[in-house]
């Protein structure tokens, strides 16, 4: 029962303390993989349900969603991801795991449980591990009420800063869509890119012609 805690910390960080609307929610699990023999993991998703998510809402993936690996070998699990649904008021479960711009991951869990060796057998590991993986931008343009983490006081700032630095007009906030400026992209990667510089240099990375010196060039 390693998984309950994290995924009701999880839970009520979500609907106590953000208020976001419980019935915007989708809950994803592991429904197994029969090549790597592993089961279904049916005690995630009874831990969702008996925490009050709808049965309807807690959908089973495959490995491709709902399985962690950072590499061909190490450390892997069967993970639960969180979806947010931006519209309301529908039944958004085709749209999970789509690609649907509309419904977007915004938490995910990973129970470390097992281990893969380079001839791809998978074992269980000593000690279980859970990795919490939080979409921060997400969740700000949640809160506030937003579509795009480019329209949040994340970003507005440094919108308004390349405005000044440019010269060009205003950052519009289109998206990619028929309408989409190239202004606005342009605002957007330069936005990404002095955030990235700031963080490097902060920790010390200077721009460079050699090792991480030459990536933050």
């Amino acid at each position: 029962m390693f998984q309950a805690e994290a995924c009701l910390y999880a839970w009520n960080f979500l609907t106590d303390i953000l208020r976001i609307p419980a019935d915007r929610l989708y809950v994803t699990y592991f429904s197994g993989d029969e090549s790597m023999k592993l089961e279904e993991d049916r005690e995630c998703r009874d831990i969702w349900i008996k925490l009050g998510v709808p049965e309807n809402r807690v959908l089973g993936f495959c490995s491709n969603h709902n399985f962690w690996e950072m590499a061909e070998t190490g450390p892997c699990g069967p993970c639960t991801e969180i979806h947010y649904d931006l519209i309301g008021n529908r039944n958004a479960q085709e749209l999970v795991n789509s690609d649907n711009p509309t419904v977007v991951e915004i938490w995910n869990l990973v129970f470390m449980q097992f281990s893969r060796d380079i001839s791809g057998r998978i074992s269980s590991l000593p000690t279980l591990y859970i990795d919490c993986g939080m979409g921060f931008e997400r969740l700000v343009s949640i809160v506030q009420g937003l579509h795009s983490a480019y329209d949040t006081d994340l970003f507005l700032p440094l919108m308004k800063i390349i405005h000044k630095c440019s010269k060009v007009g205003e950052y519009g906030g289109q998206l990619k869509d028929i309408n989409s400026s190239k202004t606005d992209t342009a605002y957007r990667i330069i936005a990404d890119h002095l955030r990235a510089a700031c963080i490097m240099i902060s920790d010390g990375v200077q721009p460079g012609s050699r090792n991480r010196g030459l990536v933050s060039s």
